[in-house]
């Protein structure tokens, strides 16, 4: 029971994100479930990218791929591709909201544990849509 506790301790602190100490217990909840406040997503990138981390995580979306090549190598997966947009976005002029609907987009393109390429570049396209300042397109 106590090595229970402490794995489930330990989850817990994963769904953490880094900036704010702890997750949020008001502001706006995502469609997985995680409760995102302002002051979660306020600051520098660093920030940012936690609470990105935070959102795949508790979609579960991870870089790992389960297929292997006709030669027993692990494949090249679409999250592997998309968690490298996702995790390089450029958010420094857009508001606390906007963030946070960026974060939702990311938490519904991973609902079903996938984030396809497709789904990385509807994200990193909204992203410059919404800032002001010129972006390089060569990524979308």
């Amino acid at each position: 029971a106590q090595e229970a506790a402490g794995i489930a301790k330990m989850l817990q602190e994963l769904q953490k994100p880094s900036g704010a100490g702890g997750a949020a217990s008001t502001g706006t909840t995502l469609s997985n479930g995680l409760v995102v406040s302002n002051s979660d997503v306020e600051g520098n990138g660093s920030d940012f990218m936690s609470m990105v981390n935070t959102v795949l995580d508790r979609s579960g979306v991870n870089a790992s791929s389960t297929n292997t090549s006709v030669f027993g190598t692990p494949t090249f997966s679409d999250n592997q591709y998309a968690l490298q947009i996702l995790r390089g976005l450029d958010v420094s002029e857009l508001t606390p909201a906007q963030r946070i609907r960026v974060l939702e987009m990311i938490s519904q393109a991973g609902a079903d544990r996938e984030i396809t390429r497709d789904e990385a570049r509807s994200v990193l396209n909204e992203v410059n849509r919404l800032s002001p300042g010129e972006r390089p397109t060569f990524l979308a």
